[in-house]
């Protein structure tokens, strides 16, 4: 998906992103777009956390709030959850 390989080019690119750095610009790029294909889905967050097999949906409110970095493999699952290849 666009998102994910989005995610992996930033990922790749040690000059422009700083993995530690969760309130970088590309981390706010990638957690909108992350919310959007959520919401294009037609899910809710609590849905979405449930079909990642969390017990509460707040692990996907602080990731959209770029309150948390996401992690790749994550990232791939929530793009399976979504419906997005």
């Amino acid at each position: 998906s666009e998102v994910y390989h989005s995610a992996r080019r930033m990922a790749n690119n040690k000059n422009s992103y700083a993995p530690s750095n969760i309130y970088s610009a590309e981390m706010q790029v990638l957690t909108r777009r992350i919310k959007e294909m959520r919401r294009s889905a037609e899910l809710t967050q609590r849905e979405m956390a449930q079909r990642l097999g969390k017990k509460t949906h707040t692990s996907i409110l602080k990731l959209e709030q770029g309150q948390v970095r996401v992690e790749l493999l994550e990232l791939r699952r929530m793009c399976r959850v979504c419906g997005v290849p």
